[in-house]
Protein backbone atom coordinates (compact mmCIF):
# COMPACT_ATOMS: atom_id res chain seq x y z
CA UNK A 1 0.00 0.00 0.00
CA UNK A 2 2.72 2.85 0.62
CA UNK A 3 3.45 2.58 -3.42
CA UNK A 4 -0.12 2.97 -3.96
CA UNK A 5 -0.66 6.45 -5.73
CA UNK A 6 -1.87 9.44 -3.19
CA UNK A 7 -5.39 9.88 -5.23
CA UNK A 8 -7.01 7.45 -7.70
CA UNK A 9 -9.45 7.69 -9.90
CA UNK A 10 -11.02 5.00 -11.87
CA UNK A 11 -13.91 4.84 -14.02
CA UNK A 12 -15.77 7.74 -12.24
CA UNK A 13 -19.30 8.80 -13.63
CA UNK A 14 -21.93 11.29 -12.83
CA UNK A 15 -25.00 11.93 -14.22
CA UNK A 16 -27.73 15.12 -13.21
CA UNK A 17 -31.16 13.57 -14.51
CA UNK A 18 -30.55 12.81 -17.93
CA UNK A 19 -27.50 14.50 -18.55
CA UNK A 20 -23.98 12.75 -18.48
CA UNK A 21 -21.57 15.20 -16.86
CA UNK A 22 -18.75 12.22 -16.33
CA UNK A 23 -18.65 9.25 -18.23
CA UNK A 24 -15.15 7.77 -17.56
CA UNK A 25 -12.73 9.82 -16.05
CA UNK A 26 -9.14 8.30 -14.82
CA UNK A 27 -6.44 9.93 -13.48
CA UNK A 28 -4.22 9.39 -10.68
CA UNK A 29 -1.83 11.60 -8.65
CA UNK A 30 1.54 10.62 -6.75
CA UNK A 31 2.94 11.65 -3.91
CA UNK A 32 4.75 14.91 -4.80
CA UNK A 33 2.81 15.88 -8.02
CA UNK A 34 1.91 19.34 -8.80
CA UNK A 35 -0.63 17.39 -11.06
CA UNK A 36 -2.50 19.78 -13.77
CA UNK A 37 -6.29 19.04 -14.29
CA UNK A 38 -6.61 20.69 -17.84
CA UNK A 39 -9.85 21.06 -20.11
CA UNK A 40 -11.99 23.25 -21.55
CA UNK A 41 -14.92 25.39 -19.24
CA UNK A 42 -17.91 22.54 -18.74
CA UNK A 43 -15.73 19.78 -19.48
CA UNK A 44 -16.35 18.21 -15.98
CA UNK A 45 -13.48 19.34 -14.36
CA UNK A 46 -15.05 21.12 -11.36
CA UNK A 47 -17.74 17.99 -11.06
CA UNK A 48 -14.63 15.93 -10.91
CA UNK A 49 -13.12 17.73 -8.38
CA UNK A 50 -16.04 18.50 -6.01
CA UNK A 51 -16.33 14.51 -6.04
CA UNK A 52 -12.77 14.14 -4.57
CA UNK A 53 -13.67 16.49 -2.23
CA UNK A 54 -16.56 14.66 -1.09
CA UNK A 55 -19.06 17.71 -1.42
CA UNK A 56 -21.24 15.16 -4.44
CA UNK A 57 -21.35 11.88 -4.92
CA UNK A 58 -20.38 10.47 -7.83
CA UNK A 59 -22.84 7.20 -9.17
CA UNK A 60 -19.86 4.66 -10.20
CA UNK A 61 -15.98 4.60 -10.07
CA UNK A 62 -13.09 3.91 -7.87
CA UNK A 63 -12.28 6.96 -6.00
CA UNK A 64 -9.66 6.79 -3.42
CA UNK A 65 -7.12 8.79 -1.41
CA UNK A 66 -4.21 8.18 0.86
CA UNK A 67 -4.82 4.67 0.27
CA UNK A 68 -8.85 4.31 1.48
CA UNK A 69 -12.22 4.30 -0.42
CA UNK A 70 -13.64 7.95 -0.12
CA UNK A 71 -17.07 6.96 0.44
CA UNK A 72 -16.14 4.87 3.35
CA UNK A 73 -13.22 6.92 4.61
CA UNK A 74 -14.61 10.68 4.05
CA UNK A 75 -14.22 12.34 7.48
CA UNK A 76 -10.59 10.46 8.30
CA UNK A 77 -9.29 11.81 4.20
CA UNK A 78 -10.96 15.60 4.00
CA UNK A 79 -8.99 16.11 7.48
CA UNK A 80 -5.65 15.46 5.05
CA UNK A 81 -7.01 17.87 2.52
CA UNK A 82 -7.10 21.66 1.79
CA UNK A 83 -9.05 23.41 -0.62
CA UNK A 84 -9.81 26.25 -3.27
CA UNK A 85 -13.34 25.86 -4.54
CA UNK A 86 -14.58 29.06 -6.63
CA UNK A 87 -13.54 32.11 -5.13
CA UNK A 88 -12.65 31.90 -1.02
CA UNK A 89 -15.84 33.42 0.82
CA UNK A 90 -14.77 35.44 4.10
CA UNK A 91 -15.99 38.01 6.67
CA UNK A 92 -15.45 41.19 4.82
CA UNK A 93 -15.66 43.62 7.93
CA UNK A 94 -12.99 41.46 10.05
CA UNK A 95 -9.54 41.27 9.31
CA UNK A 96 -7.42 38.86 7.78
CA UNK A 97 -5.99 37.58 10.89
CA UNK A 98 -9.48 36.82 12.62
CA UNK A 99 -10.60 35.63 9.33
CA UNK A 100 -7.51 33.08 9.66
CA UNK A 101 -8.73 32.44 13.27
CA UNK A 102 -12.10 31.99 13.06
CA UNK A 103 -11.91 29.64 10.06
CA UNK A 104 -8.59 27.76 11.64
CA UNK A 105 -10.89 27.39 14.59
CA UNK A 106 -13.44 25.50 12.89
CA UNK A 107 -11.29 22.86 11.18
CA UNK A 108 -10.02 22.13 14.24
CA UNK A 109 -6.13 23.75 13.28
CA UNK A 110 -3.74 25.50 15.43
CA UNK A 111 -4.58 29.11 15.96
CA UNK A 112 -1.68 30.49 17.91
CA UNK A 113 -0.63 34.08 16.66
CA UNK A 114 2.71 32.82 15.49
CA UNK A 115 0.82 30.50 13.34
CA UNK A 116 -1.34 32.60 11.80
CA UNK A 117 1.65 35.33 10.98
CA UNK A 118 4.07 32.28 9.55
CA UNK A 119 0.70 31.69 7.36
CA UNK A 120 0.28 35.37 6.25
CA UNK A 121 3.71 35.22 6.06
CA UNK A 122 4.34 32.60 3.58
CA UNK A 123 1.27 33.89 0.78
CA UNK A 124 2.91 37.61 0.85
CA UNK A 125 0.82 38.83 3.41
CA UNK A 126 2.90 39.62 5.98
CA UNK A 127 2.16 43.25 7.46
CA UNK A 128 -1.84 43.36 5.85
CA UNK A 129 -3.03 40.76 8.71
CA UNK A 130 -4.66 43.51 11.04
CA UNK A 131 -6.33 44.53 7.61
CA UNK A 132 -10.15 43.91 6.86
CA UNK A 133 -11.28 41.78 3.92
CA UNK A 134 -13.43 44.71 2.34
CA UNK A 135 -9.97 46.67 1.48
CA UNK A 136 -8.39 43.50 -0.41
CA UNK A 137 -7.82 43.25 -3.65
CA UNK A 138 -9.29 39.94 -5.66
CA UNK A 139 -5.36 38.32 -5.59
CA UNK A 140 -4.92 39.01 -2.08
CA UNK A 141 -8.36 37.38 -0.93
CA UNK A 142 -6.97 34.71 -2.98
CA UNK A 143 -4.11 34.19 -0.79
CA UNK A 144 -5.79 34.77 2.33
CA UNK A 145 -7.90 31.71 0.98
CA UNK A 146 -4.47 29.94 -0.09
CA UNK A 147 -3.10 30.43 3.97
CA UNK A 148 -6.76 29.32 5.16
CA UNK A 149 -6.57 26.04 3.14
CA UNK A 150 -2.68 25.16 5.00
CA UNK A 151 -3.92 26.26 8.55
CA UNK A 152 -4.50 22.47 9.02
CA UNK A 153 -1.30 21.49 7.28
CA UNK A 154 -3.12 19.19 4.57
CA UNK A 155 -0.73 16.85 2.97
CA UNK A 156 -3.21 17.46 -0.66
CA UNK A 157 -3.83 21.08 -2.22
CA UNK A 158 -6.71 21.00 -4.26
CA UNK A 159 -7.21 24.31 -6.22
CA UNK A 160 -10.43 24.99 -8.53
CA UNK A 161 -9.26 27.65 -11.13
CA UNK A 162 -7.20 29.19 -8.56
CA UNK A 163 -5.82 32.24 -11.07
CA UNK A 164 -9.57 33.10 -12.58
CA UNK A 165 -9.83 36.48 -12.41
CA UNK A 166 -6.12 37.83 -11.70
CA UNK A 167 -4.11 40.44 -13.14
CA UNK A 168 -0.89 38.96 -14.59
CA UNK A 169 1.43 39.77 -11.40
CA UNK A 170 -1.23 38.08 -9.76
CA UNK A 171 -0.86 34.77 -11.65
CA UNK A 172 2.55 34.70 -11.74
CA UNK A 173 2.89 35.25 -7.88
CA UNK A 174 0.25 32.69 -7.43
CA UNK A 175 1.98 29.63 -9.65
CA UNK A 176 5.29 30.69 -7.65
CA UNK A 177 3.28 30.12 -4.27
CA UNK A 178 2.25 26.44 -5.90
CA UNK A 179 5.77 26.10 -6.69
CA UNK A 180 7.21 26.78 -2.81
CA UNK A 181 4.57 24.40 -1.55
CA UNK A 182 5.72 21.61 -3.58
CA UNK A 183 9.55 22.86 -3.45
CA UNK A 184 9.88 23.73 -0.18
CA UNK A 185 6.43 21.97 1.94
CA UNK A 186 6.53 18.45 -0.04
CA UNK A 187 2.75 18.98 -0.60
CA UNK A 188 0.57 17.15 -3.44
CA UNK A 189 -1.25 19.74 -5.45
CA UNK A 190 -4.08 19.31 -8.24
CA UNK A 191 -4.75 22.63 -9.75
CA UNK A 192 -7.34 22.70 -12.56
CA UNK A 193 -7.18 24.72 -15.31
CA UNK A 194 -8.67 25.68 -18.93
CA UNK A 195 -4.98 27.10 -19.97
CA UNK A 196 -2.32 25.04 -21.49
CA UNK A 197 0.14 27.26 -20.86
CA UNK A 198 -0.62 27.45 -17.25
CA UNK A 199 -0.59 23.70 -16.99
CA UNK A 200 2.70 23.61 -18.79
CA UNK A 201 4.61 25.95 -16.92
CA UNK A 202 3.64 24.52 -12.85
CA UNK A 203 2.55 20.82 -13.38
CA UNK A 204 4.65 17.41 -13.65
CA UNK A 205 2.18 15.46 -14.99
CA UNK A 206 -1.53 16.19 -15.84
CA UNK A 207 -4.71 14.58 -17.57
CA UNK A 208 -6.81 16.74 -20.09
CA UNK A 209 -10.74 15.73 -20.31
CA UNK A 210 -13.05 16.80 -22.37
CA UNK A 211 -17.38 16.19 -22.28
CA UNK A 212 -16.84 13.84 -18.95
CA UNK A 213 -13.83 11.70 -20.45
CA UNK A 214 -10.15 11.37 -19.86
CA UNK A 215 -8.85 12.59 -23.07
CA UNK A 216 -4.58 12.22 -22.23
CA UNK A 217 -3.00 11.69 -19.33
CA UNK A 218 0.64 11.09 -18.05
CA UNK A 219 3.66 13.03 -17.77
CA UNK A 220 3.98 16.22 -18.67
CA UNK A 221 6.80 16.58 -20.49
CA UNK A 222 5.82 13.18 -22.89
CA UNK A 223 2.66 14.92 -24.09
CA UNK A 224 3.96 18.07 -24.31
CA UNK A 225 6.82 16.49 -26.80
CA UNK A 226 8.53 19.66 -28.17
CA UNK A 227 9.41 17.57 -30.96
CA UNK A 228 6.07 15.91 -32.19
CA UNK A 229 4.44 18.86 -33.97
CA UNK A 230 1.51 19.47 -35.78
CA UNK A 231 2.63 21.90 -39.01
CA UNK A 232 0.38 24.03 -40.75
CA UNK A 233 0.86 24.65 -44.51
CA UNK A 234 -0.89 27.47 -46.25
CA UNK A 235 0.55 26.53 -49.72
CA UNK A 236 -0.63 27.55 -53.91
CA UNK A 237 -1.87 24.73 -55.48
CA UNK A 238 -2.85 22.84 -52.53
CA UNK A 239 -4.69 19.77 -54.16
CA UNK A 240 -1.26 19.09 -56.16
CA UNK A 241 0.68 19.52 -52.52
CA UNK A 242 -1.27 17.04 -51.04
CA UNK A 243 -0.67 14.66 -53.58
CA UNK A 244 2.99 15.42 -53.41
CA UNK A 245 3.06 15.40 -49.11
CA UNK A 246 0.76 11.66 -49.68
CA UNK A 247 3.29 10.97 -52.42
CA UNK A 248 6.64 11.37 -49.95
CA UNK A 249 4.46 9.16 -47.46
CA UNK A 250 3.97 12.35 -44.80
CA UNK A 251 1.44 11.96 -42.41
CA UNK A 252 -1.33 14.50 -43.71
CA UNK A 253 -3.97 14.93 -41.02
CA UNK A 254 -6.19 17.33 -42.55
CA UNK A 255 -7.00 20.48 -45.44
CA UNK A 256 -9.40 23.07 -45.25
CA UNK A 257 -9.03 25.24 -48.15
CA UNK A 258 -5.27 25.90 -48.65
CA UNK A 259 -3.77 25.27 -45.60
CA UNK A 260 -2.80 21.03 -44.99
CA UNK A 261 -2.55 19.53 -41.90
CA UNK A 262 0.42 17.44 -41.22
CA UNK A 263 2.39 15.53 -38.11
CA UNK A 264 6.00 15.85 -38.24
CA UNK A 265 9.17 16.23 -35.92
CA UNK A 266 10.79 18.90 -35.34
CA UNK A 267 13.99 18.19 -37.47
CA UNK A 268 12.01 17.37 -40.51
CA UNK A 269 10.57 20.88 -40.90
CA UNK A 270 13.58 22.83 -42.66
CA UNK A 271 14.00 19.80 -44.83
CA UNK A 272 10.22 19.98 -45.94
CA UNK A 273 9.99 23.65 -46.67
CA UNK A 274 13.34 23.50 -48.72
CA UNK A 275 11.65 20.31 -50.57
CA UNK A 276 8.49 21.92 -51.43
CA UNK A 277 10.23 25.41 -52.92
CA UNK A 278 12.46 23.29 -54.46
CA UNK A 279 9.63 21.05 -56.52
CA UNK A 280 7.82 24.34 -57.21
CA UNK A 281 5.06 24.83 -55.05
CA UNK A 282 4.62 28.54 -53.61
CA UNK A 283 4.70 28.07 -49.24
CA UNK A 284 2.87 31.19 -47.91
CA UNK A 285 2.88 30.03 -44.56
CA UNK A 286 4.03 27.47 -41.54
CA UNK A 287 2.96 27.36 -38.36
CA UNK A 288 4.10 24.68 -36.09
CA UNK A 289 2.03 23.28 -32.86
CA UNK A 290 2.84 20.58 -30.28
CA UNK A 291 0.90 17.59 -30.48
CA UNK A 292 -1.24 18.29 -27.52
CA UNK A 293 -1.30 21.76 -28.10
CA UNK A 294 -2.65 21.73 -31.26
CA UNK A 295 -5.35 18.66 -30.27
CA UNK A 296 -6.37 21.03 -26.84
CA UNK A 297 -6.90 23.85 -29.10
CA UNK A 298 -9.28 21.99 -30.97
CA UNK A 299 -10.98 20.80 -27.94
CA UNK A 300 -11.43 24.47 -27.01
CA UNK A 301 -12.72 25.54 -30.25
CA UNK A 302 -15.11 23.03 -30.20
CA UNK A 303 -16.53 23.64 -26.64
Amino acid sequence: MTNAPLVEVEGLTKSYGKFQALHNVYFNVEKGDVFGFLGPNGAGKSTSLRILLGLIRHDGGKVQLFGHPLGTHRSEIMRRVGCIVEKPDFYKYLSARKNLEIFGRMAGADVSRQKLEAMLDFVGLNGRGGDKLAGFSHGMRQRLGLAQALLHEPDLIVLDEPTTGLDPQGIIDMRELILRLSREQGKTVILSSHLLSEIEIIANRMVVINKGRTMQFGAVSELLNANELVVHLEVGRPDQVEAWLRDKGLAVMSRHDAVIALQLSKTELPALNAALVSAGFEVYAIESRRKLEDYFLQLVNQA
